[in-house]
């Protein structure tokens, strides 16, 4: 799933891209700061630009940027603001590479498929059921010398707003591309594999996403 087809969130996406060509983002992924206060004083400003980005969109539920090497700074609804190093496991690792292979699009994945630890900052970003869109900043061919920017979606707002499709009991799903239901208007599937029934009328419906996102 490369996109999700939504007016209101292409101004977040929008913000997010230029956030990924502005200089916050590029020294960050550099990391050459020459002293603490310079790098406290970025993060600070970084986590601004967020919180700026989530005011002019409220069903954005936080923005992060997470580096190869695990460095991340997460920013949520929540007012949680967080910065710290996440453990990058084959899992995530695995996804990060998709994510450069996807490039200059964004890949999307539920908040369930990486491995983040409680007492991790990126929990922030996780610690409901999401749906994370992750895209490259190309800033390196190696994975972990790149850096992601990662927008988080509250996986219910976003079923609400394709529920309608649904009646008479039936149930809508997104899917990602490996089968997996990442959303739906049942929340016992999701993480599960979409597996259609015989018996049940499927009606399928590809995502067709103009642009870079």
């Amino acid at each position: 799933m490369r996109g999700y087809p939504s007016k209101e969130r292409k101004l977040s996406f929008l913000n997010l891209s230029q956030f990924g060509n502005s200089e916050l983002a590029w020294e960050y992924s550099a990391n050459t700061y020459k002293t603490t206060v310079q790098r406290s004083v970025a993060v600070q400003a970084i986590v601004q630009k967020f919180d700026q980005m989530m005011y002019a969109d409220t069903n954005i539920y936080g923005f992060a940027i997470l580096s190869g090497d695990g460095r991340n700074v997460v920013s949520t609804v929540e007012k949680k603001s967080r910065t710290g190093v996440m453990k990058i496991d084959e899992k995530t690792r695995d996804i990060l590479e998709e994510c450069k292979e996807s490039y200059p699009f964004v890949k999307w994945v539920s908040g369930e498929s990486l491995d983040v630890g409680m007492t991790e900052a990126f929990y922030c970003m996780v610690n409901r059921p999401v749906l994370l869109g992750i895209v490259a900043l190309r800033e390196a061919e190696k994975t972990e010398e790149d850096s992601y920017l990662c927008v988080a979606l509250d996986e219910k707002k976003v079923s609400q707003s394709y529920g309608m499709v649904s009646y008479n009991g039936s149930r809508a799903a997104l899917v990602d591309e490996n089968g997996k239901i990442i959303s739906s208007t049942d929340s016992e599937y999701l993480e599960t594999i979409y597996q259609p029934k015989e018996e049940e009328q499927n009606i399928r419906i590809s995502l067709i996403i103009t642009g870079n996102w």
